[in-house]
C-alpha cells in the first residue's frame, strides 16, 4: 500500500471546450487572474503541445505554464509536474488544447487519468441559435466524463441561465455566464506576446477580465484534486560545462519550459541571443534555433550578414546545431514568403522554404535517430524544397500520410519536428555535443 504522505490535496479545475472557438483561453486567463489578484499561488498548465496559450497563462498567472500530453509529455513526468505544482498552489488550471470529443481525447484522457473535475465552456450563441436539447447532448456526450459544471460564455444583456441550468443533469453544476465583451477577446498576436509592451496591455486586459469574472459570481475555488508523486531516476549531468544558445527573439520562440528546465538539469548553461538584433553569436559550445515566425522577419534576418556569417563559420568548426520548424527554414538558402518575395537565410542547408497558404504539417510525431527514439509535435505553414536526402523520416502518432523528414549536415541536425526533450533526454544530450558521445566505448 502507497504511503498517503505522497499525496498532496489542491484545488483543480480542466477547462474544456466542445470544440474549437468557445473562449476557453480567455476564459482560463480570467481565472487565473482573479484568483492571483486575491493573492493565491495559481499555477496553470496547457493540454497538448502549444507554445502561444503558455505565453498568455504566464503573463494571467504570473507562474511558467507547462504542457501534459500522456503521449509526448510521459503519464508519470504529467502526475509529477501537477504534484509539484500542488506542494506549492493554491489552485491548478488546465486548459485543453482541443475539443472535449475529439477523435484526438488529449484533455477527456488527462482529466479521466488525474481525476480532474472539467469546467464546460460553451459559446452563448451556440445556446441561444440551437435546440433546447444543445445542452443534453453536449454533456451526455461526457456522461464518462468528470464534467462538474458548465460555464456558459459570450452571453448578450438579455440572456436568461434558466433554460439552461433546468436541463442540466443531476451533479453537472450551473458555474455561471460571462458577457461578450471585448476583454475576453485576445487578437492573433503571433510574435508580439514576446514584448514588454504587449504584456503590459495584456496585464491592463486581464485585470478587466478579472473584474468581469467577479461581477459574475465564478469566483469559487473548485474542489481539492489529490496528486501523487512517482519516483524517478535521476539524469545524470550528460551537458555538464557545455553552453547552449537559443535563439529567442520575435521571430524564434516556440520553447517549451520543459525543454529549458531539461538542459539546465543535464548541467548545461543556456544563453538567450537574437538572430534578429544581435551581430554576432554568443560564445557558446552549441546552438539551439526553435521554431517561430522568421517569415515575418525576412527582411531583418537577411539584413544580419554579420550574424548569418557567424553561424556559417559556427558550424564548419564543427560545432552543434539543432534547427526546428522555423529554426530549419532559417538555416537554408533562401525563404519566400506567401507574396513571393525572396530572402536570403543562412545558407548552411541548400535549397529554400516556401511559405504556403494553407496548413501543411500537423500532429504528433516520433523520430528515431540512432537507435533512439524522441517525441514532438509539427504545426507548419511552409515546405522546404531541397534535394538533400534526409537520415530518417517521421513516424505520425496518427493517420496515414507521410512523416517529416529530419536532415543532417555534419553536426547540423534540422527538422519539421518541434521536439520535447524530456521525452528522451540522452539524444538531446547528443544533439548538443555531449562529451560522453566522444567516447568510443559508449
Amino acid at each position: 500500500m502507497e504511503s498517503d504522505q505522497s499525496k498532496l490535496q489542491c484545488p483543480a479545475l480542466l477547462i474544456a471546450a466542445s470544440g474549437y472557438n468557445q473562449g476557453r483561453t480567455t476564459v482560463t486567463a480570467a481565472l487565473a487572474r482573479y484568483h492571483r489578484n486575491q493573492g493565491r499561488n495559481v499555477r496553470v498548465f496547457k493540454a497538448g503541445p502549444d507554445f502561444l496559450d503558455p505565453l498568455i497563462h504566464e503573463c494571467a498567472s504570473g507562474q511558467v505554464v507547462d504542457n501534459l500530453d500522456l503521449w509526448m509529455v510521459g503519464e508519470t513526468r504529467c502526475q509529477n509536474m501537477l504534484y509539484s505544482a500542488a506542494q506549492e498552489a493554491d489552485l491548478i488550471l488546465v486548459e485543453c488544447s482541443t475539443g472535449l470529443y475529439d477523435t484526438n481525447p488529449v484533455c477527456a484522457e488527462i482529466a479521466s487519468r488525474f481525476g480532474l473535475p472539467i469546467m464546460l465552456v460553451v459559446d452563448g450563441s451556440e445556446i441561444q441559435s440551437g435546440s433546447d436539447e444543445f445542452i443534453d447532448d453536449l454533456v451526455s456526450l461526457g456522461s464518462d466524463l468528470p464534467i462538474s459544471g458548465v460555464l456558459v460564455n459570450r452571453v448578450g444583456d438579455n440572456f436568461n441561465p434558466e433554460p439552461v441550468r433546468i436541463r442540466l443533469q443531476d451533479g453537472i453544476e450551473y458555474y455561471g455566464h460571462l458577457p461578450d465583451d471585448k476583454v475576453f477577446k485576445i487578437t492573433d498576436r503571433h510574435q508580439d506576446l514576446l514584448l514588454e509592451r504587449e504584456k503590459q496591455a495584456l496585464d491592463q486586459q486581464f485585470d478587466r477580465a478579472a473584474e468581469l469574472v467577479a461581477k459574475a459570481g465564478i469566483t469559487q475555488l473548485p474542489a481539492a484534486v489529490s496528486f501523487q508523486e512517482i519516483p524517478q531516476a535521476q539524469i545524470p549531468p550528460l551537458l555538464e560545462g557545455v553552453r547552449i544558445g537559443v535563439a529567442r527573439d520575435e521571430g524564434f520562440a516556440f520553447i517549451y519550459h520543459a525543454n529549458l528546465e531539461l538542459l539546465k538539469n543535464l548541467g548545461a548553461e543556456v544563453v538567450f541571443f537574437s538572430p534578429l538584433h544581435d551581430r554576432y553569436l554568443p560564445n557558446v559550445h552549441s546552438l539551439w534555433f526553435p521554431g517561430g515566425y522568421p517569415e515575418l522577419y525576412m527582411e531583418e534576418l537577411a539584413a544580419n550578414i554579420t550574424m548569418k556569417a557567424s553561424i556559417r563559420e559556427f558550424h564548419n568548426e564543427g560545432k552543434h546545431i539543432l534547427a526546428e520548424c522555423g529554426g530549419m527554414m532559417y538555416m537554408l538558402g533562401s525563404l519566400v514568403d506567401r507574396h513571393g518575395i525572396e530572402s536570403r537565410m543562412v545558407g548552411l542547408l541548400p535549397g529554400r522554404g516556401q511559405m504556403l497558404e494553407h496548413l501543411a504539417g500537423l500532429g504528433m510525431h516520433s523520430v528515431t535517430i540512432d537507435d533512439q527514439n524522441i517525441r514532438g509535435h509539427v504545426f507548419h505553414h511552409s515546405r522546404m524544397e531541397s534535394g538533400m536526402e534526409p537520415v530518417t523520416v517521421s513516424d505520425r502518432r496518427h493517420g496515414r500520410r507521410p512523416g517529416e523528414t529530419l536532415y543532417q549536415l555534419g553536426n547540423l541536425v534540422a527538422s519539421y519536428v518541434h521536439f520535447y526533450f524530456p521525452s528522451n533526454p540522452l539524444l538531446t544530450a547528443k544533439f548538443f555535443g555531449s562529451s560522453i558521445f566522444s567516447n568510443h566505448d559508449y
